[in-house]
């Protein structure tokens, strides 16, 4: 330090501006970060598959009995050739989340092996047989360092290549002192293209250092072509749940919203034909959420249950019911100032028929191009009657349109191949005179069928979950996809 015209100064500081800097950028680089590379196309189709394992996963109750077992017949055939294991349950049994839980729990306490898990319908490309064993065989390339050079245009070659795959990457394994577990869920939602439900892609037997289990829902094509194999592989049903694993369900469910059942009212629950599903319990635990009046006494409660059906496929009636409902009591109320839905939505039924619209409709909900309408790939009975006038019968009242509103967004979800980005599904359902749906209706419908769609990538996709609500729309909306 020195005096400078009669003032101190202070020199030398040039170490210390540097620390000051270093940190101020360090600490703006920690708010700020720079955005990550982009994905490649693989690990783009991994995160969706990712993504749905922890999810489903996420809160799965019971059943660790049999995941137990399941890890114990996997890893003590590992070292050797073996049958694949099939894993049958029917819809709303839970299979789904016993598969991604268990391939969660392998991968956790299996860390040297790789678990590699294919979900069908997680993404919109995980349906395609073809990209699905490019996937997988690009999976273990990576994996392994296998030398690559797979033909991605010829089918008959990427078939050939998967199975030998398979083998080179189960050596890899082996020599390495790894094993590999491939787990495909719901085989039976793979498009039929190639012939996929022969299920003559995927091998007799696993080359030792391989394991695979795969899934399907009972009486399908693709459990009876596994069947007719010789040998036929080894089976393992999804077996009910039991009455404890009944009540922890509902009890989990109901406390993330700060709410609980009596234990005679459980035992009204329990009572249920098909209480034994967990898709039953998740559903009515949604509408006990939603639709109950808890008190005191608890009566609504009782009463409520009571109510409700003892059946998926009737419970879901009363969720679409439901939401037809709520849609219309909101609309009725002018919750959005200037904006009459009846009018508005009902404009589109009474201006006539829109060719260019319908073609579009019809496109998107098959997948196929206007020379392709009509033919293989996915049809909607009656051609372009699948948009035609989805209000046909709306009165002016809110319930009637509201059901009409609930009706086409859902046709329309039910019959995209694969799924639909949420900018598409607005602009399809646009009324004359706008260019899509108001965000504000679409936001209120989102909301009541949120537990049933399935986001893809960033939440920019609705998909029904497992495609356990077909059987429900058959007797609601216009259309029959082939």
């Amino acid at each position: 330090m020195h005096e400078q015209e009669g003032k101190p100064a202070t020199t030398g500081l040039q170490a210390f501006e540097t620390m000051v800097l270093e940190d101020l950028w360090k600490a703006i680089c920690f708010e700020f970060p720079p955005p990550p590379p982009p994905l490649s196309e693989l690990e783009f189709e991994r995160s969706f598959h990712e993504h749905f394992v922890e999810d489903r996963s996420r809160q799965f109750v019971g059943r660790q009995g049999l995941i137990s077992r399941m890890v114990d017949m996997i890893n003590s055939k590992m070292w050797m050739q073996s049958l694949p294991l099939v894993c049958i349950g029917a819809p709303g049994s839970g299979k789904t989340s016993l598969v991604t839980s268990f391939a969660k729990v392998y991968a956790e306490s299996n860390t040297s092996n790789f678990t590699l898990v294919h979900v069908v319908s997680a993404s919109p490309t995980s349906t395609d047989i073809r990209e699905v064993l490019l996937r997988i065989c690009r999976e273990l390339e990576e994996e392994f360092d296998l030398a690559s050079g797979l033909d991605e245009t010829d089918y008959q070659t990427i078939r050939e290549a998967f199975a030998r795959t398979l083998e080179v990457a189960g050596g890899a394994a082996k020599a390495r002192r790894r094993g590999v577990l491939l787990v495909i869920d719901a085989v039976n939602q793979l498009s039929n293209f190639y012939n996929a439900h022969t299920m003559d892609w995927f091998p007799t037997y696993m080359p030792p250092g391989v394991q695979a289990l795969i899934s399907t829902i009972p009486e399908s094509p693709c459990l009876a072509a596994l069947a007719k194999r010789d040998p036929p592989p080894p089976q393992l049903v999804v077996p009910p749940l039991s009455m404890g694993e009944r009540e922890e369900i509902v009890v989990q469910q109901l406390s993330e919203y700060r709410k609980k059942l009596t234990p005679q009212q459980l035992s009204l629950l329990m009572a249920k034909p098909e209480s034994h599903k967990p898709l039953f319990l998740l559903t009515v635990c949604e509408e006990l959420r939603l639709q109950a009046q808890y008190g005191q006494t608890g009566l609504g409660v009782d009463e409520k249950i009571q109510q409700l059906p003892g059946t998926v496929s009737h419970l879901l009636d009363v969720v679409l019911e439901r939401v037809e409902r709520d849609l219309s009591t909101w609309a009725s109320s002018g919750a959005v100032k200037g904006f009459n839905m009846a009018r508005m939505l009902l404009g589109r039924s009474k201006a006539g028929g829109d060719e260019d619209r319908a073609s579009t409709v019809v496109s998107v909900a098959t997948g196929a191009t206007g020379e392709e309408k009509g033919q293989e790939g996915g049809s909607v009975a009656g051609g372009q009657a699948a948009d035609r006038e989805f209000f046909d019968g709306a009165d002016d009242s809110a319930e009637s349109v509201g059901r009409a509103l609930v009706r086409q967004a859902l046709t329309l979800l039910v019959c995209s191949r694969h799924g639909l980005r949420e900018n598409e599904l607005l602009e399809m359902l646009a009324p004359p005179g706008l260019t899509q749906l108001p965000p504000a209706v679409w936001a209120r419908l989102y909301r009541s069928l949120e537990l049933y769609l399935q986001p893809m990538g960033e939440g920019e996709h609705g998909q029904w979950t497992g495609r356990c609500m077909l059987a429900m729309l058959g007797g609601c909306v216009p259309c029959v996809v082939s």
